[in-house]
């Protein structure tokens, strides 16, 4: 995972967010598209851009659903794989 800071505005904090959250399934490619269903059905569908720019506050709505999705990881878990 890479993370990216600028010498301008310092550390994005949705840096690596849209990694993380591909590689633990809980954005789905389909197509050119990555795709995130919450746990009430709201399908949110943006191409990797959008999703990295945090467009309309999707990653926002991945990080209220984080403890929620069934795809859900702990913190343990992701340690322990690297």
């Amino acid at each position: 995972m890479q993370i990216k800071i600028t010498y301008e505005t310092g550390m994005n904090p949705y840096s690596g967010m849209v990694d993380l959250a591909e590689k633990r399934g809980m954005l789905k490619k389909e197509g050119n598209s990555l795709v995130f269903i919450t746990p009430d059905g709201e399908v949110i569908k943006f191409f990797r851009k959008k999703w990295e720019a945090n467009e309309d506050g999707c990653l926002d709505k991945i990080m209220e659903n984080f403890g929620k999705h069934p795809e859900t990881v702990s913190i343990d878990d992701i340690i322990t794989e690297e």
